[in-house]
């Protein structure tokens, strides 16, 4: 019982002494990409459920599911 928490404490203090393994999120975000058009927003009351955002979108993100 006492071995699982030495060596958590001895994990914990390595964490202390040599930081995060993470890297650092930049200050400056990245710039886009050429062909990025934006955060994609969905408004109901302008939807008329055509279906043409689910046919173009490339991760096949969008199903238009009709409910009763």
């Amino acid at each position: 019982m006492k071995y699982p928490k030495l060596r958590e404490l001895k994990e914990a203090i390595t964490a202390l002494i040599k930081g995060p393994y993470t890297t650092k999120f930049p200050k400056i975000p990245a710039p886009a990409a050429p062909a990025y058009r934006g955060k994609p927003e969905f408004s109901q009351e302008e939807c008329v459920v055509c279906g043409a955002c689910a046919n173009v979108c490339p991760a096949k993100a969008i199903e238009i599911v009709e409910t009763t």
